[in-house]
């Protein structure tokens, strides 16, 4: 009777410790979208102080179109400490939300339905820069210097998602979780990520850091629990004190 006590006890203080994660969420420290331009007159233009982001395959009826945001996880990764323990967590998962817009502007092409693909990038060091549609910036990241400089073999796909021509509204993408990723947070720099269309003509929109309204912002959030062993620990801890319980009631 004690045996199966005590395997309860350890079940139930399994659960609790799994339940117990927490989420932190990191509003976007940098963004900015690169474009080839309809004639491919522009991979030298910066546009990193425009209120959106846009996404276009190669395809697309006016021009391609890359997104580049980079977030800083340092306060995720002090949060989790102070709950778990340095070192003592791992993270479960990690979502991005983009808010869906127009463009507002002729250069962005009309939106089409299809799917873009979300990058892990190894290299934070690219520079956001001012440029907007009408007064394109003369440094900062570019479709040429991402494609040249800032992409990498090391970089990492998270996942391809579906846009059916919303309009407006937030969407919350689950990303995958290589080991790079994981080890990109946990070392709480810099993380950055690439939005590129990946299928057919598709062509959409996002709000930017810059746009006014700071929920319609971009966000990742990164959820983590704490590690096994300490999940074991308080099991153990449980399974022993409800069997000295039980050992004090039988006597």
């Amino acid at each position: 009777m004690r045996v199966q006590f005590s395997i309860v006890l350890g079940a139930f203080a399994c659960h609790v410790m799994t339940s117990l994660g927490a989420s932190f969420e990191t509003f976007a420290s940098a963004d900015a979208f690169v474009t080839t331009g309809l004639t491919e007159n522009l991979p030298n233009n910066n546009y990193g102080g425009d209120r959106v982001l846009s996404v276009a395959a190669p395809r697309s009826g006016q021009a391609e179109f890359q997104s580049a945001l980079r977030f800083d996880v340092g306060p995720a990764v002090a949060a989790f400490n102070s709950q778990f323990g340095p070192g003592r967590w791992s993270i479960q998962s990690v979502s991005l939300q983009m808010t869906v817009t127009s463009g507002g502007h002729p250069i962005f092409n009309n939106p089409n339905t299809g799917t873009f693909g979300v990058a892990w990038m190894q290299n934070d060091s690219w520079v956001e820069g001012s440029g907007t549609p009408d007064a394109p910036g003369a440094s900062g990241i570019t479709f040429g210097s991402l494609q040249n400089t800032f992409q990498s073999a090391a970089d990492e796909n998270l996942g391809s998602f579906r846009y059916d021509l919303e309009t407006t509204g937030r969407r919350s993408y689950p990303l995958g979780l290589p080991l790079s990723l994981a080890a990109d947070i946990a070392s709480g720099g810099s993380v950055s990520v690439r939005l590129f269309g990946d299928t057919g003509n598709t062509s959409t929109v996002f709000n930017s850091r810059s746009f006014g309204s700071i929920g319609d912002r971009p966000v990742l959030t990164i959820e983590a629990v704490p590690e096994p062993g300490a999940i074991r620990l308080l099991a153990l801890g449980v399974v022993i004190s409800g069997w000295r319980f039980a050992w004090t009631r039988k006597r």
